[in-house]
């Protein structure tokens, strides 16, 4: 949980997060005992809606969208919810189609960003 706070306070979105969340599970259970990752992951999604959250932001792309859809997620939640895979391709895709250059320190972000998500030890809690 230490690593993911400080992605967040490095980028500087502390203000921006409720809090976190976690599963329970780590990464190599997720298939074999996905109905409680599901069921665990929609009641802390619903515990940081209680406290503020409008949307919900899982961290990588194991539990959503591979495990968990993102539109079932926002059907049960009511809120958006924010998927690892596409949401850079469609922050991406305006700047490619208007052949404008996006700021490359934000790009770096990106870049980084998903670095992290995708470089995390295979024991480390998966949260959302």
């Amino acid at each position: 949980m230490a690593f993911l706070r400080g992605i967040v306070r490095r980028y500087g979105m502390e203000h921006h997060v409720v809090d976190f969340g976690v599963t329970g599970f780590d990464l190599p259970d997720l298939a074999a005992r996905h109905d409680e990752v599901v069921e665990n992951f929609v009641n802390e999604a619903k515990r940081l809606i209680k406290q503020g959250a409008e949307m919900i932001i899982p961290m990588g792309i194991s539990q959503c969208p591979v495990h968990i859809k993102p539109d079932w997620l926002q059907d049960r939640l009511g809120v958006p919810v924010v998927e690892a895979i596409g949401a850079p391709i469609r922050m991406a895709a305006p700047a490619r189609r208007s052949r404008t250059q996006a700021e490359p320190h934000a790009l770096a972000k990106i870049a980084e960003l998903t670095y992290f998500v995708s470089h995390r030890e295979p024991t480390r809690r998966v949260t959302l």
